[in-house]
């Protein structure tokens, strides 16, 4: 947002940066990929024409996904004492960055269910975790002056929510962290 504001380069940089360190923490960080290609394509769609810059982001996604060469690493040395996931192919590499072990959780209910349980669920952990903030956050819609900013964080906040609300896992409430983040900012 700072970069769509000032037209920076380096913010963006550092944003491209700082998402790209994130793809090592956990798989749900992909669903900010379509808000995040929203606001460039909204905000300066040229850049992605410019060596420099489309270098420097390439340079920090490789950055951000060197960590998952540590479970090759470590499965392919012989004195490894444990594994909890052999990984010595490029294809069990793709099969461990993503979760291929919890797919059978992943997008798990109906759309039923998504609309009598999941979205209920989320309401009342909202409601129990934001309800001071929620008043501020309609005033902070109304006065957004960004359309595309706006966009931007509802973009955030439903994707995030559409992978969360469909995984079934018994801590589902961090998972909401992001969108209650949003909230905060709104």
């Amino acid at each position: 947002l700072r970069w769509r504001q000032t037209g920076e380069r380096r913010a963006l940089i550092v944003a491209c940066g700082l998402y790209a360190a994130s793809f090592g923490n956990h798989l749900t960080t992909i669903t900010l990929l379509p808000a995040f290609a929203f606001l460039v394509l909204a905000t300066r769609w040229r850049v992605l024409r410019e060596p420099r810059s489309v270098a420097a982001v390439a340079g920090l996604v490789a950055l951000g996904l060197l960590p998952y060469g540590y479970p090759l690493w470590r499965s392919l040395d012989p004195t490894t004492p444990y594994l909890s996931m052999s990984v010595t192919t490029f294809g069990e590499l793709w099969r461990y960055a993503t979760g291929a072990s919890f797919r059978g959780s992943m997008f798990a209910f109906t759309p039923g269910q998504f609309v009598t349980e999941r979205l209920p669920q989320f309401a009342r952990l909202w409601w129990a975790d934001c309800a001071l903030l929620l008043p501020f956050a309609v005033l902070g819609l109304g006065a957004f002056q960004d359309r595309v900013a706006g966009i931007f964080l509802g973009l955030v906040f439903v994707g995030h929510l559409a992978f969360t609300l469909n995984y079934d896992i018994p801590d589902i409430d961090v998972y909401f962290i992001p969108a209650y983040l949003v909230t905060a900012v709104v």
